[in-house]
């Protein structure tokens, strides 16, 4: 129980203090862990790096996974990716229910948002070349790029279909696009807004700025399924999880699961109680999956 509880505190106090996402909570928590704990060898987190890109799920959540199941099993899986996400959700819970008090009309704010999403648009930029180098490697894969380039900004389809679609022809090796041509989008039910976030969870593959674009197709514009927010408002909020402590990914969840949750019920406590499970929604794939990989 001890060593839970350290798992749960120490997970907690990263995702509390480290502002920058999944990648500098898992430099961190390297940090901890190894020089700290003595729990892990040193770099021996950074190192399964590779493994956490290769399975669903954000970084940080893949963190927690492979500390908690080292050293304590399932329940050391648990402990970690409590202490992870909670303070997430606390902190943008907090963000989430007053940010209509946030003065956006300030110039000093708006030029700090301006600052903030321009350094954003950088960072993905900087993410896409990485996975290029990574990804396109070949001439099947520069023609699934370009296919997934046309689909998504000519065709209009859900960015999480076409990364289902990729996958599918990956481990195929034959276009199916036929197959995939329909696609529901409403939310029939508010009581299946778990099964949206579990998507999520499953094509996260390499951290949350992979589900930048699905959750712009999900939440943006008057014709989204879920939400309706102006362009303006999410670049704000896109701004706003990279300013507070806690996984990107998680801080984005959380705040969708909060207006999700505010409009069904129209109380602080389902508001909060929402972001809750969308966040468990979206780590559980991850979760799942890593911890067998792991072996």
């Amino acid at each position: 129980m001890q060593k839970l509880l350290i798992l749960f505190w120490e997970m907690f106090k990263i995702a509390f203090c480290v502002v920058g996402g999944g990648y500098a909570i898992l430099a961190v928590a390297d940090e901890v862990f190894s020089r700290k704990l003595k729990w892990t060898d040193e770099g021996e987190i950074v190192a399964h790096l590779p493994v956490f890109q290769m399975v669903p799920g954000i970084i940080a959540g893949s963190t927690a996974i492979y500390v908690g199941r080292k050293m304590a099993g399932w329940r050391g899986v648990a402990a970690a990716l409590l202490g992870g996400f909670l303070p997430s959700v606390i902190v943008f819970s907090i963000v989430s229910a007053g940010y209509s008090l946030i003065p956006f009309g300030s110039s000093v704010l708006d030029a700090a948002f301006l600052g903030l999403r321009a350094a954003l648009t950088g960072i993905i930029a900087a993410m896409t070349i990485k996975a290029w180098r990574k990804s396109v490697i070949n001439v099947r894969s520069f023609a699934a790029m370009l296919l997934a380039l046309f689909a998504i900004g000519c065709m209009g389809w859900n960015p999480a279909l076409v990364v289902i679609v990729a996958a599918a022809v990956g481990v195929t090796g034959v276009f199916a696009a036929d197959a995939f041509a329909s696609k529901k989008r409403m939310l029939s039910s508010f009581w299946l807004f778990p099964l949206v976030f579990l998507k999520y969870g499953v094509i996260a593959f390499g951290g949350g700025y992979v589900l930048v674009p699905v959750y712009m197709d999900d939440f943006v514009g008057s014709g989204a399924p879920y939400l309706a927010l102006a362009a303006e408002e999410f670049a704000d909020v896109m701004a706003l999880t990279q300013m507070t402590p806690g996984p990107i990914a998680v801080n984005r969840a959380t705040f969708f699961g909060y207006r999700l949750g505010m409009a069904e019920f129209g109380s602080l406590l389902g508001a909060v109680g929402s972001a809750f499970v969308a966040t468990l929604a979206l780590l559980f794939p991850g979760a799942i999956l890593l911890y067998f990989a792991l072996g």
